[in-house]
């Protein structure tokens, strides 16, 4: 089984090359905010413009790895049907909607994308863009040394943190799955 096993985020082309190939870990909601501030606030020009795909793709990400802050928690256990038609909106395609939520809520953490360098604009790596390369932990070893020296960070989020490392050590699991799903 080849590393990465999952495609890259962005495009969903497979990275078939390591040197090609990062997770990428930012203060991603600032960064858009930058790139919508660039297209003077028209957020429908920035999601559909030449980083749209990018846009859509981490404000989804948001959506999926910070998923409390933007799911809205059913009352007595039973979504209302408001609840259940903006969980829809979200997930289909709502891509100013979640752009504006994630600019709206401004989540603190950073977002963790594995994708081609290529994928991401030279406007989302803005201060603090830190980038793993992705042949420098395509092993189980290389990986737990990098989640080690990661933990030394400030900024460092130790659920996603500790998810991104899990998925090393299953090497029967899809990276992205096993990163989004593992309990912790």
């Amino acid at each position: 089984m080849a590393f990465p096993e999952s495609p890259c985020y962005i495009c969903e082309q497979p990275i078939t090359k390591l040197e090609e190939g990062t997770v990428a870990c930012s203060d991603f909601a600032k960064d858009l905010e930058m790139m919508l501030n660039s297209n003077k606030g028209d957020a429908v020009a920035l999601v559909s413009g030449k980083h749209g795909r990018f846009v859509n793709v981490v404000t989804l990400q948001y959506f999926e790895q910070d998923h409390e802050r933007f799911h809205q928690p059913p009352e007595k256990g039973v979504y209302q049907v408001r609840e259940m038609m903006r969980e829809e909106l979200a997930n289909h395609k709502a891509h100013v909607y979640r752009l504006h939520e994630v600019l709206e809520q401004k989540p603190d953490k950073f977002l963790y994308l594995l994708a081609h360098m290529a994928c991401i604009p030279e406007d989302a790596r803005g201060p603090g863009f830190y980038d793993i390369e992705l042949e420098r932990i395509n092993t189980p070893a290389k990986g737990i040394e990098w989640t080690i020296h990661l933990s030394e960070k400030v900024w460092w989020n130790p659920t996603a943190g500790c998810r991104c490392s899990t998925a090393f050590l299953d090497d029967k699991t899809r990276f992205h799955k096993r990163w989004r799903e593992q309990p912790f």
